[in-house]
């Protein structure tokens, strides 16, 4: 995937991190999978190991990202007698269900900083803003881990850890091509065929790589892609019939009804919701 593919995703499927405890540790630590955030750790000094409900565990000594891009019950432990150096942040997805960011990549991942290039400076970086008390210390540190956040999908995407996705598509010249046109493009009327010529694959070859790159079929993306779009005009206030027209729907009738076989609510009802206050802030797990 190219930087520009990348940053228009990153603009539709964003996150932000929330750092929330740096410096010495010892003891234990849980991590549910109810507070409804991904969870990033940055091991300056080890050891510390994770423990997962099935039994395995990451055992970081060295400095090491470890990064759980959905919630995932995790206990972080430093052995009795000993001390670990880390920061830990909360992760909040935008639409993280759908957000193809959190979902391509794996349930975990642990990265040595010795594997990837230029990442152990951001993190000394992190580390030197954590240990002072200067004016914006917190509004720095979140935005570093927001760099690092980046880094370690782009390490992801890089050594091939993505699960079938929208990411895995982009990887692959014929697909991302099509990706690319039906971002946008939503309007037109897409057909397979169509789709398999600009992808340079006959239409069978092309219908079983986009689904077993992507997960879904060329025609389900096609629809999801418009409704997460159709959400984006509605939250700005753009009525429904001009929400229709835009996304590639003939009649508001159709869009509604489209709209409320997958989400559950009209266009207007969902609209309406938007408007509520917003869900309370990210829980923040202590020491």
């Amino acid at each position: 995937m190219n930087d520009e593919l990348l940053i228009s995703l990153l603009s539709r499927f964003n996150f932000a991190v929330e750092t929330f405890f740096s410096g010495d540790f010892c003891g234990a630590n849980e991590f549910s999978e109810n507070q409804n955030v991904s969870h990033l750790h940055f091991v300056r000094r080890g050891p510390v190991t994770m423990e997962h409900d099935d039994g395995s565990t990451i055992v970081a000594v060295e400095p090491t990202i470890i990064f759980y891009p959905r919630p995932y019950n995790h206990r972080l432990v430093v052995a009795p007698g000993t001390e670990a150096e880390l920061v830990c942040a909360n992760v909040q997805f935008k639409e993280a269900e759908r957000n193809p960011f959190a979902q391509s990549l794996p349930d975990y991942l642990a990265i040595p900083l010795a594997e990837v290039d230029g990442i152990g400076e951001i993190v000394e970086l992190l580390f030197a803003r954590a240990a002072t008390q200067s004016l914006g210390k917190r509004f720095m540190m979140d935005k570093l881990s927001d760099i690092l956040v980046f880094e370690v999908i782009r390490h992801a995407m890089e050594t091939g850890q993505l699960k079938a996705g929208i990411l895995t598509g982009f990887a692959d010249a014929g697909i991302a091509k099509v990706l690319t046109l039906i971002h946008e493009n939503p309007a037109r009327e897409w057909q397979v065929g169509t789709l398999a010529t600009e992808a340079s694959m006959s239409r069978s070859k092309f219908a079983k790589k986009f689904h077993d790159l992507i997960g879904i079929s060329p025609a389900a993306y096609v629809a999801d892609w418009r409704l997460d779009l159709a959400e984006i005009l509605l939250r700005q206030g753009q009525p429904v019939k001009s929400v229709a027209s835009a996304v590639g729907y003939g009649t508001p009738q159709s869009f509604a009804r489209v709209f409320m076989e997958r989400r559950g609510k009209t266009p207007t009802q969902w609209a309406a919701r938007m408007k509520k206050p917003d869900s309370p802030e990210m829980e923040e797990s202590g020491q």
